[in-house]
């Protein structure tokens, strides 16, 4: 009596699934070709940079909107949309009673940073690649999203040198951040060079940026408004200005401009009005932050019983 393959038991379109991963179909020699171009292209640019990141996304078509709007609507979402609500319920909350200071905000565990962020670029790959529409653009996609962040960490780690006399590891793994939330409204609409600039400015203008809530008083502990929302905004405004030949500066039109800040205002507002209304209202209610003498004592401790053994 032969043996009974465990997956005959699973629903037919799971069954389907798991053949083609068992036998995937071969790829058209054409398909081949560009990844293998990709491919190379990508260790020209890591043996140039060996400490580079990158990121990327969407692509404009002739006319002055996106062939797909998801696609707009993602690069817009992901650094504006959290960015807007970060402030929105900083607002809400208020500063920490104990702790809000340049010289208190110091990590905790300077390997899990770099390790989150290495993971982080890693996947923004696919994240990114879905954005393409085409076979051709899977290539450029990869190399921006390889650029982008790279660059975006040198122009953090610069701006870090003359602000506290050096660079920290800290702020490379921001840097990528910032370049990787910058790129992904662009990542299939400019071309690497463009993409390098991009991610230079974002990383310059973010490691400004996030010193500015210490300034103003709002609690962003993680920068989510310093970088998700500043370097979203770079990446969807820049569109405007180096769009492959829809740009103000490369291809004459202005279109492309305005239909990338009317969006991006528009989205940025509707996302702090309805998160600051929101949390309001939770705060009013069944309330949204910690007890006072919680958060002194520490949310560790006051919730789970214990807490970090620091000296």
């Amino acid at each position: 009596m032969s043996e009974q393959d465990p997956i005959d038991d699973l629903p037919p379109d799971l069954r389907a699934m798991l053949d083609l991963v068992r036998e995937p179909p071969p790829l058209p020699p054409e398909v081949s070709d560009r990844m293998l171009r990709a491919l190379d292209v990508r260790v020209i640019a890591e043996a140039a940079a060996p400490s580079t990141v990158a990121g990327a996304k969407p692509t404009p078509g002739r006319g002055p909107f996106f062939r797909a709007p998801w696609q707009t609507l993602v690069g817009f979402l992901l650094g504006l949309v959290l960015g807007a609500a970060a402030l929105a319920l900083a607002l809400v909350l208020g500063r920490r009673k104990v702790g809000f200071s340049k010289e208190e905000a110091q990590p905790h565990n300077v390997p899990l940073v770099l390790i989150g962020a290495a993971i982080l670029w890693f996947g923004w790959f696919g994240f990114n690649g879905g954005a393409a529409t085409s076979d051709g653009q899977v290539g450029l996609i990869f190399v921006n999203t390889l650029v982008a962040p790279a660059a975006a960490l040198v122009g953090w780690i610069v701006v870090e040198h003359f602000k506290e006399g050096k660079a920290t590891a800290v702020g490379a793994a921001s840097g990528i951040v910032a370049g990787l939330v910058a790129i992904t409204p662009a990542c299939a609409n400019l071309t690497p060079l463009w993409s390098i600039v991009l991610g230079l400015v974002a990383g310059a203008v973010c490691a400004v940026a996030i010193e500015l809530k210490y300034k103003i008083g709002v609690d962003d502990t993680l920068d989510v408004v310093g970088i998700h929302l500043v370097a979203g905004f770079i990446g969807t405004l820049y569109l405007g200005f180096f769009a492959i030949d829809t740009g103000l500066f490369t291809g004459g039109n202005i279109e492309q401009l305005v239909v990338q800040v009317i969006p991006a205002v528009a989205i940025a507002a509707y996302s702090f009005v309805m998160a600051f209304i929101l949390g309001t209202v939770i705060e009013k209610t069944i309330g949204f932050r910690a007890k006072e003498e919680d958060e002194i004592a520490g949310i560790d401790l006051a919730l789970h019983g214990t807490g970090y053994a620091l000296d």
